[in-house]
């Protein structure tokens, strides 16, 4: 189940998507994606990745933090028309950057195309289980998206946020307009693997943070009280959803023994 929380100028929106098959799920994903916001955390500093060319593949480290560029994937500076454009950003993103305002003047990551490139994608392992990320989110559009794994990429997923859920228009806006930065949290189930992809050009992002493994809600997250209280309401929904299951099921024809 995801919870998104997504703010453009001085709207608010929330969704909520459940399971029809399952009265409750393994996991709950929260996420908040504001033009022109700041990712809260430690800062992950890509900028300092030395850019590069692919294919083919390459790993890059930063601190205990490992990258891992598939294919079409690459550090880049600049834009390359088509493929790549830098993010656009804002004071308080340019700020955590060192950067003026403005097209990201340094280095960022972008994963190419899988549909262009087989298996094209950026993988980010942390060293330790995490709860929560941050990245600012350049030019987004409804066909990247962002997986969480724990146990690595192949094992287990606990969810997924695409640039549709963050924006429903997005359309690749290269304008301050087109730039997010998005908080991930998932408090009921760490992760320690993030995977980057995108099926068409392309999925450009910088300004990574985490939070060093706090189970604690980035800013503009809902507080574990009113966590507790919607997992209440889930069960109750999950009860309820039983409870009329089970009362269609006895009014059915039964055979006698």
């Amino acid at each position: 189940m995801s919870i998104q929380l997504s703010m453009r100028s001085t709207s608010l929106a929330a969704a909520v998507v459940l399971a029809a098959a399952a009265p409750a799920m393994a996991s709950t994903i929260f996420y908040t994606g504001t033009v022109g916001g700041t990712p809260s955390g430690t800062l992950i500093d890509t900028q300092s990745l030395t850019t590069f060319n692919t294919p083919p593949s390459t790993s890059r480290t930063v601190g205990t933090i490992t990258f891992n560029f598939i294919t079409d994937a690459a550090v880049v500076n600049g834009g390359k028309t088509n493929v790549y454009a830098p993010p656009y950003l804002s004071a308080g993103e340019a700020a955590l950057l060192g950067q003026p305002t403005g097209p990201d003047q340094g280095n960022y990551l972008t994963t190419g195309s899988n549909g262009a490139y087989k298996g094209a994608a950026i993988d980010m392992t942390f060293s330790a289980p995490q709860y929560s990320f941050g990245m600012i989110w350049g030019s987004i559009d409804k066909y990247n998206t962002v997986a969480l794994y724990s146990g690595g990429v192949n094992g287990t997923l606990v969810g997924t946020v695409t640039g549709g859920q963050i924006d429903a228009t997005a359309h690749g806006d290269q304008s301050q307009a087109g730039t997010y930065g998005v908080s991930i949290w998932s408090p009921l189930q760490s992760f320690d693997t993030v995977v980057f992809t995108s099926s068409n050009y392309a999925f450009e992002f910088t300004g990574l943070t985490y939070t060093n493994g706090s189970h604690n809600p980035p800013p503009g997250l809902p507080e574990p009280g009113s966590l507790a209280l919607f997992g209440a309401g889930l069960g109750l929904l999950g009860l309820a959803r039983f409870a009329t299951r089970r009362g269609k099921a006895d009014t059915q024809p039964r055979l006698a023994a």
